[in-house]
């Protein structure tokens, strides 16, 4: 957002639709797992989905790509 102050509410609703995105297909996901599988099998379809996140968080930030943890600055006093 320092790059684009102007495109800043734009890309807070885009952030907003994509975790509210994410949350359907979650839940989505999770109600066909349970029709398809028993319960005591529901783990494997979750430790599969957070596999593939942590794999294509930790690639993409090895390949530089931006928002996936670069440039991002924590503290005080920084704008």
């Amino acid at each position: 957002m320092t790059i684009a102050p102007a495109s800043a509410p734009v890309l807070l609703g885009l952030n907003s639709s994509a975790i509210y995105l994410g949350v359907a297909m979650g839940g989505g996901l999770g109600g066909l797992a349970q029709d398809w599988l028993s319960v005591t099998l529901l783990g494997v379809p979750a430790a599969a989905l957070a596999l593939l996140a942590t794999i294509v968080t930790v690639s993409g930030g090895r390949a530089g790509l931006p928002g996936l943890g670069h440039g991002i600055r924590h503290g005080r006093g920084e704008r």
